[in-house]
């Protein structure tokens, strides 16, 4: 399905975005390839990384048509990117994204990402076979994910990984990222090792997870 866009959205911050609340006529399209394998691996994300939860979906917006990909907040939104949007932008409504362990009934441990396109990133990473042995990132599969999407969504974040043994975090390497970090940190004082910065995984050559991923794939897998 061929997209009729006009211009690239920019954005500064992730976090910075044009309000899509506005949004109401969504519409939902199968098969799952609205999506080129290449539009997909232009930023470092393996179709096959792609999880069920997210589903194919366009929407217009003054005249202009979007399609891509999507999941259901907890507000009832929906977490939306497309190739014209340099992060992803929330639609109707904004909201916190939670993917329970597939393992655990009740995990201890967390993740937590910035927007949905550094998930699928680290997703991409944790099935490639090219990365090194000592990096040790965190199984998803006996963990709990929470997916910010949006700053107004922090106080839910706060409140819904204060249960949590440990947390693994992979904000971007920004003022706003560390600033982030230090609040989750003391959310439960009895536990000074609670939470995990992996921001130092990326931060020598990029300041998000997905720009992280696409550099490396680019110059280390890709390559050979």
């Amino acid at each position: 399905m061929k997209q009729r866009t006009t211009r690239r959205i920019s954005h500064s911050s992730p976090f910075m975005l044009n309000d899509f609340s506005d949004v109401t006529d969504i519409m939902f399209y199968a098969p799952f390839e609205v999506l080129t394998n290449e539009q997909l691996k232009s930023v470092g994300i393996w179709p096959s990384a792609v999880p069920d939860i997210f589903r194919p979906l366009t929407f217009n917006r003054y005249g202009v048509s979007f399609t891509g990909i999507g999941m259901l907040n907890e507000n009832g939104g929906y977490e939306f990117w497309n190739p014209s949007f340099d992060h992803p932008v929330s639609l109707v409504k904004p909201g916190l994204s939670f993917i329970p362990s597939k393992v655990l009934p009740k995990s201890n441990v967390c993740i937590v990402f910035s927007n949905i396109l550094d998930y699928l990133c680290f997703r991409t990473l944790l099935a490639d076979k090219a990365l090194p042995e000592a990096w040790q990132l965190p199984y998803e599969e006996y963990s709990d994910t929470f997916i910010l999407n949006a700053f107004s969504n922090f106080l839910s974040l706060q409140k819904a990984v204060e249960k949590y043994h440990t947390i693994h975090t992979f904000f971007p390497v920004a003022d706003y990222g560390k600033v982030m970090n230090m609040t989750l940190s003391g959310v439960n004082p009895r536990n000074e090792d609670k939470l995990h910065d992996w921001s130092g995984l990326f931060s020598p050559i990029a300041t998000s997870l997905h720009d992280f991923v696409r550099t490396y794939r680019r110059n280390v897998v890709d390559k050979g």
